[in-house]
């Protein structure tokens, strides 16, 4: 049978993997984005945040206060790397929850729930046109997106068609398929994974999609509470002796920094008061917040372990508030 070993929980956001030079480009993006999610839980521009907060997050908004943050998160991501290639030197299978923003999946429709069934997992670089319209801060995180050149990952499509089949046995509708679409790479939630932790290259990639970002087919929290705990129950059920690791990709809180939204997260996966992430509203998760559903899924799927928080970095990156909520985790 099946074991879960270890989990992992990360940001994979622009903002970690491209130095403070390009945080304004990233803060430029904020000020054109008219549906930034406040703390007051209702959508503004980013001109009414700022009329909101005054000079909160003044002190945050400085050249110093970016590279602190930065190299903190980078020591950070540092750390779970060195885990995580321990790890996945006894580890046969890395199953990674995350979503897809209109990059494996594009115009073809955006699933609820989805697993890949095929052997291989292709990442390459965007296409030119498609890179030629991407902003410079993102271009420059790129290097943490996707490789330079053709990559082929492995995957596992016995897990993968068994997990389809214990899920949909308990009432989750998962979308299936077997073929990547032509043209298009693994979305960043997954090739991040290879491309900034390393770990043993032959270790098979079970990429678990979930829709973090695109209403109104999002799963509501305590579905994807439910959601962990049969993924968990369906590798355990699996009949191959392996050992497996679930990592939780993305989050936490942005476009705005929600502090509050993240310190209750992490406490509760850390306390096990999982319940009462299953309460969380999907309000609260609306735009880039919503990767937090990843982190409960895999949560609830690591319930067993006892889970550390390694580090929480709030990133501010305008005056205005926004930014990434950084957090990292570790499962044992």
């Amino acid at each position: 049978m099946a074991t879960i070993i270890a989990g992992f929980g990360f940001p994979h956001t622009p903002q970690l993997s491209s130095s403070p030079d390009h945080w304004r480009d990233h803060a430029l993006r904020d000020q054109q984005n008219r549906t930034l999610l406040g703390l007051d839980g209702e959508i503004h521009t980013y001109d009414e945040l700022l009329q909101q907060v005054g000079k909160r997050f003044e002190n945050a908004n400085t050249e110093e206060a970016w590279w602190q943050a930065y190299e903190r998160a980078q020591r950070d991501v540092g750390a779970i790397a060195e885990e995580y290639s321990n790890v996945s030197e006894r580890a046969d299978i890395v199953v990674v929850i995350g979503g897809d923003l209109h990059e494996l999946f594009l115009n073809l429709g955006t699933p609820a729930l989805a697993l890949y069934l095929g052997d291989t997992l292709l990442d390459f670089p965007l296409p030119a046109e498609e890179l030629e319209r991407t902003p410079s801060g993102i271009k420059a995180a790129m290097w943490a997106r996707h490789s330079e050149e053709i990559r082929a990952y492995p995957a596992d499509p016995s897990l993968s068609q068994f997990l389809l089949e214990e899920l949909s046995h308990d009432n989750f509708d998962v979308m299936q398929f077997s073929v990547q679409p032509t043209g298009r790479p693994l979305g960043h939630s997954f090739s991040f994974v290879p491309l900034r932790l390393g770990g043993r290259s032959s270790i098979r990639m079970v990429p678990l999609f979930i829709n973090t970002y695109f209403p109104p087919n999002q799963p509501s929290p305590s579905r994807c509470l439910d959601l962990g705990r049969s993924l968990r129950k369906a590798i355990e059920a699996w009949p191959e002796s392996a050992k497996v690791i679930i990592i939780a990709s993305g989050g936490l809180s942005h476009f705005v920094i929600n502090e509050d939204l993240d310190l209750r997260l992490l406490t509760a996966l850390r306390d096990h008061d999982l319940e009462s992430l299953g309460r969380i509203s999907l309000d609260e998760l609306r735009g880039g917040s919503g990767e937090i559903l990843s982190w409960i899924v895999a949560g609830a799927a690591l319930e067993n372990l006892s889970m550390e928080i390694v580090d929480y970095v709030p990133s501010y990156r305008s005056a205005a508030g926004t930014g990434v909520g950084m957090g990292f985790a570790h499962w044992v």
